[in-house]
């Protein structure tokens, strides 16, 4: 009897560690992680429903109607510019307002400001009273013409001033406000290779004061580079970066709920020399322009081919004086493909570059 308690005794104790030990290394979860797990995967949800806008360059003003832009869930009119004493009214794009307006009654319409120029954009980020010249006119501008909000192009490529980030990140900051005061959203228009070619663009502060932000998504492979994709779908170890990797960059510093991503409906014809190297800048072509040139191709040595790797159309030809060209662009196949990965990404609003490009 006394073995039997001894032994009873001993299993108890036993039995006792292992639950205890058990126990500490598989917790059970308790409420606030069973919260934050549920918000994460909210969070990445994949979603069914796309938005869809466009860009309506100045320049095609001319040759829309009313019923052009049917489907569409904003329109983007690109857009107006400045000079060096606040908005150029005696440019094209400001020329072209009334009848823009006009034209589109009735649709939701955002005034694009373009801010392509680097001299320009250093005078704006480091004059306040300049900048807010511009931003006063603007928001003047966009009221007039029923605007319901500004989208802000600022592409800097070499700025001369220090701190470059945080005198951005300032400018978003000042500007955006200042639009919200006169009951108008606030679009950022940010590079698609931000994160890849470091740019000083802080994304996940500049996205805390717009409404949301349009990321372009084309352009990866510049005019005066190589040639290459528009902007590859995958293809990270051989470009570098890839669209995959950007929607997984901009979804972790951007609500996905704020996120427009553009399709660049274009793509860039290169002149090669011998040594497979381009001669000169690329020839930009739109969707169009491809589609009549070489759809049938009837040029020597043409080959049309898609890139798995890229999801992108690569054709290859020979012109009249003998000269060997790549030409890489962006179609509605290519298009649909990033746009599947960006609903597993919980992104569901798109915007093309540009009307009349497709």
């Amino acid at each position: 009897m006394k073995v039997f308690r001894i032994v009873f005794s001993i299993l108890i104790i036993v039995s006792t560690y292992f639950f205890v030990s058990n126990s500490k290394n598989n917790p059970q979860p308790n409420d606030k992680e069973d919260k934050i797990v549920k918000e994460v995967v909210k969070a990445i949800d994949p979603i069914s429903k796309l938005q869809s806008s466009v860009f309506v360059p100045y320049w095609i003003v001319g040759r829309i109607d009313q019923n052009s832009f049917d489907g569409y869930t904003r329109l983007y009119y690109f857009g107006i510019t400045v000079n060096d004493d606040g908005i150029d009214k005696a440019d094209q794009g400001y020329i072209s307002l009334p009848s823009f307006s006009q034209k589109t009654q009735g649709k939701v319409t955002i005034l694009t400001l373009r801010l392509l120029d680097d001299e320009t954009n250093d005078r704006i980020l480091t004059s306040e009273t300049y900048r807010s010249t511009i931003m006063n006119e603007v928001a003047d501008a966009a009221q007039q013409y029923g605007f319901s909000g500004v989208a802000i192009d600022l592409e800097t490529n070499v700025l001369t001033i220090e701190d470059q980030s945080d005198i951005i990140t300032s400018f978003y900051q000042k500007s955006c406000k200042e639009l919200a005061d006169r009951n108008l959203s606030c679009t950022p228009v940010i590079y698609g290779d931000t994160i890849y070619r470091k740019r000083p663009y802080n994304l996940k502060a500049i996205s805390k004061i717009s409404e949301r932000v349009i990321i372009m998504a084309y352009d990866f492979h510049k005019s005066r580079g190589e040639p290459g994709p528009n902007f590859p779908l995958h293809g990270k170890e051989k470009y570098g970066y890839d669209f995959e990797t950007m929607a997984n960059d901009m979804t972790t510093l951007i609500e996905p709920s704020k996120l427009t991503i553009a399709f660049g409906m274009f793509g860039y014809d290169w002149t090669l020399g011998k040594q497979g190297l381009p001669l000169k800048q690329a020839t930009a072509r739109t969707l169009n322009d491809i589609n009549t040139m070489f759809y049938p191709c009837d040029y020597e040595k043409c080959t049309i081919a898609r890139d798995t790797l890229s999801a992108e159309t690569y054709i290859t030809y020979q012109d009249p004086e003998g000269y060997v060209h790549d030409v890489w662009f962006e179609d509605q196949d290519s298009e649909a493909k990033k746009v599947d990965l960006l609903k597993q990404q919980g992104v569901g609003d798109i915007v093309y570059w540009a009307f009349g490009y497709y």
